[in-house]
């Protein structure tokens, strides 16, 4: 699945569905990894079909829920995932996944001051995420604080020094940056 092989791992989940698994559990995580793959692949509303039929087989599983919050943050229908983010938060609070899926939600919404405090509470639950540091150095340049923003980023890429999007996050901060201090040194240089 992750290598994008979707026909064989298509073929292995049906085939764990065809053998009829007893556990609910078993059957609920191969119909949950169904409509991921299918919110991949794109019929969005078999995917949805499956996540909701694995929280009927068992409801205490808190992935579904995330990943049905994800297909209907992709369809633009905040209010729906927000809801499926905050089950799964509630079922598994440990997990900062659906945390950091909410936060995203937000963002797309223009709800900055409640994903700003869902990035917070995640980097208290892992102060090494640098996905966090990240969104929120995107929340600060929204509101035009570019110094903290840079401190979110350097923060993300000393964590995760490969991380590409916080990489192109900072790189207009600093190019604006040095941009200015030349502007200072050539009108400097006309005073003398």
């Amino acid at each position: 699945w992750r290598a994008k092989q979707f026909e064989k791992a298509l073929l292995y989940i049906f085939e764990g569905l065809r053998l009829e698994p007893g556990d609910n559990r078993v059957k609920a995580a191969l119909l949950h990894r169904l409509g991921t793959i299918l919110q991949t692949m794109h019929p969005e509303e078999t995917a949805i079909k499956n996540y909701n039929e694995a929280i009927q087989l068992n409801p205490q599983f808190s992935w579904p829920h995330n990943s049905l919050g994800l297909t209907y943050r992709y369809q633009k229908n905040y209010g729906a995932a927000d809801k499926e983010f905050e089950e799964a938060i509630r079922l598994y609070p440990e997990n900062s996944r659906p945390r950091y899926n909410i936060g995203v939600s937000y963002m797309s919404q223009k709800r900055y001051a409640d994903a700003e405090k869902v990035f917070k509470e995640i980097l208290q639950m892992d102060p090494q995420n640098y996905r966090a540091h990240n969104r929120l150095g995107l929340i600060c340049l929204e509101q035009g604080k570019t110094d903290k923003a840079e401190e979110e980023f350097r923060e993300a890429l000393k964590i995760e020094p490969s991380y590409a999007k916080a990489q192109k996050n900072l790189m207009p901060l600093l190019q604006e940056k040095e941009r200015k201090n030349e502007e200072v040194k050539k009108r400097e240089e006309e005073t003398k």
